[in-house]
């Protein structure tokens, strides 16, 4: 659950994600059987090409056309919700606050778990059949 967001609004975006998804779908296989018809009548040695094309730019061109139609409505949405959203420097840290900035470094990328062995060990690395290498 998103917090700030109405039922409505929430109703609207599971709404308009499905209108989203039915349009594209339906514009990638429109668009490749309608580009591959086109390419097989014009007598186009390259058919893949033209279907991918034509699946390919019909839902864009379609998913365009269903966002630009709903544009107030998602802006309005979209400003909600990062209003909603508390900035960054408002969250509590962890005690892990105090750490320097050498600790934070060495606890984001600890050492490789191999590499105390390998200091300990005289013997030289095996190869991949498992004789010296």
């Amino acid at each position: 659950p998103i917090p700030g967001i109405s039922p409505e609004d929430r109703a609207f975006l599971e709404e308009f994600g499905k209108r989203i998804s039915m349009t594209a779908a339906t514009a990638a296989v429109v668009g490749g059987l309608s580009f591959y018809g086109m390419s097989r009548a014009l007598g186009y040695q390259r058919r893949v090409l033209w279907t991918s094309l034509g699946a390919t730019v019909c839902p864009l061109a379609a998913w365009y056309a269903v966002v630009v139609k709903e544009k107030d409505r998602v802006q309005a949405l979209g400003q909600k919700l990062q209003a909603g959203m508390a900035p960054p420097g408002d969250r509590e840290m962890p005690m892990s606050s105090a750490l320097s900035g050498e600790e934070a470094v060495a606890r984001l990328f600890p050492p490789p778990p191999t590499a105390g062995m390998a200091a300990s060990s005289p013997m030289p690395p095996r190869g991949m059949m498992g004789g010296l290498a």
